[in-house]
């Protein structure tokens, strides 16, 4: 049995699930998602089952046994073995993790391709909408698919800017650095055309203008972010935030003449670090 605690934004969520899945093919056993944090959560939603995923929700009593006194107890599965905790020690790729045998309850983020490349194909096939998207979306995405050279730009700030401590793990990418990569990016591609997706597009009008069509993208309030995606995926190249969402946004793009511009500083701190984050194919500025 494969476990794994989900947590965090839908592309935490993605990465997480993503784990899970390549263990699940790799071992032969049935993948659980753990999603009790999202019974405490304010800020985030579990979207994971607005997709094509393949999983059971862990029942919390075998949750509750796995995290008893001893911390490390044998559970009625089918095996009679115990359940080893794993809990990730650093963000880059731990190739130890692929060689777990035993059942395993996995605790992490999980930031690195490297986990699930192995079954990319079904990750793209899983990590679609299970529902046709809104109409809105859909105006837009027929906007994406009859431009010439549509290019994502996702622009994260929310909590990366209120809240203090997100700020100081994370920051933001500025003005000048996404003039710089739409300048990186047009090498790439001929008659580009801006979609540019954020959480704050109040400022996206103040602070940022290319020199080439633009199409903001207006947030929607229903909750619906996987349609985002969706739309980003569709695009021929991505300008990315340090931000999950938008890398999966531009990761399930599958052409392949796609170009992705990431910036280079992916966390604020100096401290954090995870050299396994960006593909190799992907340009860092």
């Amino acid at each position: 049995m494969i476990i794994v605690r989900i947590t965090g934004g839908l592309g935490n969520q993605m990465f997480q699930y993503a784990l899970g899945r390549s263990l699940s093919e790799i071992s032969g056993k049935n993948l659980k998602l753990d999603i009790s944090a999202y019974q405490t959560y304010n800020t985030h939603n579990f979207l994971l089952d607005k997709l094509n995923t393949r999983y059971e929700i862990v029942a919390q009593k075998e949750v509750e046994q796995i995290f008893g006194a001893k911390k490390r107890i044998s559970i009625p599965f089918i095996s009679s073995n115990k359940v080893k905790i794993v809990k990730e020690k650093a963000l880059s790729f731990n190739p130890n993790i692929m060689n777990v045998k035993k059942d395993a309850y996995f605790i992490g983020y999980w930031q690195s391709e490297k986990y699930f490349k192995n079954i990319r194909s079904k990750i793209l096939e899983e990590f679609q909408p299970n529902e046709k998207i809104s109409k809105k979306r859909k105006e837009i995405l027929n906007e994406i698919k009859s431009a010439r050279s549509p290019i994502s730009v996702h622009i994260r700030r929310g909590d990366y800017v209120s809240n203090i401590k997100a700020n100081n793990i994370h920051g933001t990418c500025e003005p000048e650095w996404y003039k710089t990569a739409a300048n990186s990016i047009k090498n790439y591609f001929e008659d580009v055309t801006y979609f540019v997706f954020s959480d704050d597009p109040d400022w996206v009008k103040r602070n940022i203008r290319f020199d080439q069509k633009t199409i903001l993208v207006e947030p929607d309030v229903d909750g619906k972010d996987y349609e985002d995606l969706y739309m980003m995926a569709a695009c021929d190249g991505h300008i990315i935030a340090n931000s999950t969402f938008s890398w999966w946004g531009a990761w399930l793009n599958s052409k392949s003449n796609k170009r992705v511009i990431a910036p280079s500083r992916w966390f604020k701190s100096q401290t954090i670090k995870n050299v396994d984050l960006i593909p190799a194919d992907w340009i860092c500025l």
